[in-house]
Protein backbone atom coordinates (compact mmCIF):
# COMPACT_ATOMS: atom_id res chain seq x y z
CA UNK A 1 0.00 0.00 0.00
CA UNK A 2 1.67 3.34 -1.05
CA UNK A 3 0.38 6.78 0.02
CA UNK A 4 0.83 9.15 -2.08
CA UNK A 5 1.92 12.37 0.31
CA UNK A 6 2.74 15.19 -1.78
CA UNK A 7 -0.51 16.55 -2.26
CA UNK A 8 -0.59 16.99 1.81
CA UNK A 9 3.05 18.25 1.76
CA UNK A 10 1.89 21.24 -0.91
CA UNK A 11 -0.72 21.96 1.31
CA UNK A 12 1.38 22.14 4.21
CA UNK A 13 3.80 24.39 2.62
CA UNK A 14 0.91 26.51 1.49
CA UNK A 15 -0.33 26.93 4.78
CA UNK A 16 3.26 27.85 6.20
CA UNK A 17 3.66 30.38 3.29
CA UNK A 18 0.55 32.26 4.12
CA UNK A 19 1.38 32.23 7.65
CA UNK A 20 4.84 33.54 7.14
CA UNK A 21 3.44 36.36 5.35
CA UNK A 22 0.79 37.09 7.31
CA UNK A 23 3.24 37.46 10.00
CA UNK A 24 5.04 39.82 8.11
CA UNK A 25 2.62 41.92 6.88
CA UNK A 26 -0.86 40.83 7.71
CA UNK A 27 -4.08 39.91 5.67
CA UNK A 28 -4.76 41.40 2.58
CA UNK A 29 -7.64 43.65 2.57
CA UNK A 30 -9.08 45.87 0.41
CA UNK A 31 -10.61 49.49 0.95
CA UNK A 32 -13.24 50.30 -1.95
CA UNK A 33 -14.17 53.47 -2.33
CA UNK A 34 -16.40 54.97 -4.99
CA UNK A 35 -17.83 58.32 -6.25
CA UNK A 36 -14.53 59.41 -7.33
CA UNK A 37 -13.98 63.07 -9.59
CA UNK A 38 -11.09 63.46 -11.39
CA UNK A 39 -8.44 61.59 -13.12
CA UNK A 40 -7.35 58.47 -11.97
CA UNK A 41 -4.35 57.43 -10.16
CA UNK A 42 -3.84 60.42 -8.58
CA UNK A 43 -4.22 58.38 -5.23
CA UNK A 44 -8.15 59.25 -2.74
CA UNK A 45 -9.25 62.30 -3.08
CA UNK A 46 -11.62 64.69 -0.81
CA UNK A 47 -15.88 63.83 -1.93
CA UNK A 48 -14.87 60.05 -2.63
CA UNK A 49 -16.89 57.56 0.21
CA UNK A 50 -15.07 54.55 1.97
CA UNK A 51 -17.90 52.20 0.42
CA UNK A 52 -16.63 48.51 1.32
CA UNK A 53 -13.51 46.67 3.19
CA UNK A 54 -12.76 42.92 1.81
CA UNK A 55 -10.20 40.55 2.99
CA UNK A 56 -8.25 38.84 0.43
CA UNK A 57 -7.95 35.57 0.94
CA UNK A 58 -7.04 31.93 -1.23
CA UNK A 59 -8.39 34.13 -4.39
CA UNK A 60 -11.74 34.89 -2.43
CA UNK A 61 -12.83 38.16 -1.40
CA UNK A 62 -14.87 38.23 2.03
CA UNK A 63 -17.12 41.30 3.31
CA UNK A 64 -16.08 42.79 6.34
CA UNK A 65 -19.34 43.96 7.91
CA UNK A 66 -18.73 47.54 9.20
CA UNK A 67 -21.04 50.70 9.69
CA UNK A 68 -19.29 54.22 8.64
CA UNK A 69 -17.80 55.20 11.44
CA UNK A 70 -15.48 52.29 11.89
CA UNK A 71 -15.04 51.94 8.13
CA UNK A 72 -13.67 55.46 8.33
CA UNK A 73 -11.81 54.84 11.18
CA UNK A 74 -10.43 51.50 9.42
CA UNK A 75 -9.73 53.72 6.10
CA UNK A 76 -7.30 55.93 8.60
CA UNK A 77 -5.55 53.72 10.40
CA UNK A 78 -5.05 52.13 6.74
CA UNK A 79 -3.65 55.27 5.64
CA UNK A 80 -1.08 55.73 8.62
CA UNK A 81 -0.25 52.30 9.55
CA UNK A 82 3.26 53.36 10.15
CA UNK A 83 2.52 55.20 13.05
CA UNK A 84 0.79 53.84 15.85
CA UNK A 85 -1.47 56.72 17.61
CA UNK A 86 -3.51 57.35 20.51
CA UNK A 87 -7.52 58.19 20.07
CA UNK A 88 -7.36 61.81 20.87
CA UNK A 89 -4.38 61.79 18.17
CA UNK A 90 -6.64 59.91 15.43
CA UNK A 91 -9.91 62.12 16.10
CA UNK A 92 -8.29 64.88 15.61
CA UNK A 93 -6.31 64.13 12.37
CA UNK A 94 -9.99 62.78 11.46
CA UNK A 95 -11.32 65.78 11.93
CA UNK A 96 -8.89 67.88 9.79
CA UNK A 97 -8.57 65.64 7.25
CA UNK A 98 -10.48 67.30 4.18
CA UNK A 99 -10.76 63.64 2.63
CA UNK A 100 -13.13 62.75 6.02
CA UNK A 101 -14.54 66.24 6.68
CA UNK A 102 -16.01 65.99 2.91
CA UNK A 103 -16.40 62.14 2.89
CA UNK A 104 -19.33 61.06 0.01
CA UNK A 105 -19.55 64.94 -0.85
CA UNK A 106 -18.85 63.58 -4.00
CA UNK A 107 -22.41 61.88 -4.21
CA UNK A 108 -24.03 65.02 -3.31
CA UNK A 109 -24.46 64.07 0.52
CA UNK A 110 -21.81 65.14 2.71
CA UNK A 111 -21.27 62.37 5.50
CA UNK A 112 -21.09 64.93 8.80
CA UNK A 113 -19.54 61.65 10.68
CA UNK A 114 -17.85 63.10 13.77
CA UNK A 115 -15.16 60.72 15.08
CA UNK A 116 -14.06 61.93 18.57
CA UNK A 117 -11.79 60.07 21.08
CA UNK A 118 -14.96 57.95 23.09
CA UNK A 119 -15.69 56.86 19.24
CA UNK A 120 -12.14 55.80 18.56
CA UNK A 121 -12.03 53.13 21.40
CA UNK A 122 -15.20 52.13 20.47
CA UNK A 123 -15.12 51.54 16.81
CA UNK A 124 -11.31 49.41 17.33
CA UNK A 125 -13.68 46.92 19.29
CA UNK A 126 -16.17 46.83 16.65
CA UNK A 127 -13.31 46.57 14.02
CA UNK A 128 -12.16 43.85 16.17
CA UNK A 129 -15.60 42.05 16.27
CA UNK A 130 -16.21 42.24 12.71
CA UNK A 131 -12.48 40.82 11.77
CA UNK A 132 -13.02 38.22 13.82
CA UNK A 133 -16.43 37.22 12.17
CA UNK A 134 -14.67 37.80 8.81
CA UNK A 135 -11.61 35.60 10.12
CA UNK A 136 -13.97 32.76 10.69
CA UNK A 137 -15.89 33.09 7.33
CA UNK A 138 -12.39 32.93 5.63
CA UNK A 139 -11.39 29.92 7.45
CA UNK A 140 -8.40 31.84 8.66
CA UNK A 141 -7.30 31.14 12.34
CA UNK A 142 -5.75 34.93 13.10
CA UNK A 143 -6.33 36.85 16.07
CA UNK A 144 -8.04 40.70 15.45
CA UNK A 145 -5.63 42.13 18.13
CA UNK A 146 -2.52 40.98 16.18
CA UNK A 147 -4.16 42.80 12.89
CA UNK A 148 -5.79 46.05 14.75
CA UNK A 149 -2.25 46.44 17.39
CA UNK A 150 -2.83 48.56 20.64
CA UNK A 151 -0.05 49.85 22.32
CA UNK A 152 0.21 50.90 25.76
CA UNK A 153 2.38 53.97 26.26
CA UNK A 154 2.52 55.17 29.82
CA UNK A 155 -0.59 56.45 30.71
CA UNK A 156 -2.59 55.59 27.12
CA UNK A 157 -2.95 53.36 24.54
CA UNK A 158 -1.86 53.70 20.96
CA UNK A 159 -3.30 51.75 17.68
CA UNK A 160 -1.76 50.43 14.74
CA UNK A 161 -2.72 48.29 11.75
CA UNK A 162 -1.32 45.30 10.83
CA UNK A 163 -2.42 44.66 7.30
CA UNK A 164 -1.41 44.85 3.46
CA UNK A 165 -3.75 47.13 2.13
CA UNK A 166 -4.62 47.86 -1.04
CA UNK A 167 -7.32 50.96 -2.28
CA UNK A 168 -10.10 50.24 -5.58
CA UNK A 169 -12.01 52.48 -6.67
CA UNK A 170 -15.39 51.71 -8.43
CA UNK A 171 -14.51 53.94 -11.66
CA UNK A 172 -11.38 51.40 -11.49
CA UNK A 173 -13.08 47.81 -11.51
CA UNK A 174 -15.75 49.28 -13.73
CA UNK A 175 -13.23 49.91 -16.41
CA UNK A 176 -11.21 46.34 -15.87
Amino acid sequence: MSLDLAPIIRGVERLLFDLASFDQSGPQIVILHRYRLGVAGIGCQPGEEVAQLLLVHDSRRVNIQLPLGPRLLFDYLARTKHLPQSATQISSSIRLSRFYSQHGKNSGIVSNRKIGQRSVKEYVKRIRRALAMTFEEAGLHLDPKAILVSYPVSNEVRYKLKAHIEWVHVSEIDSR
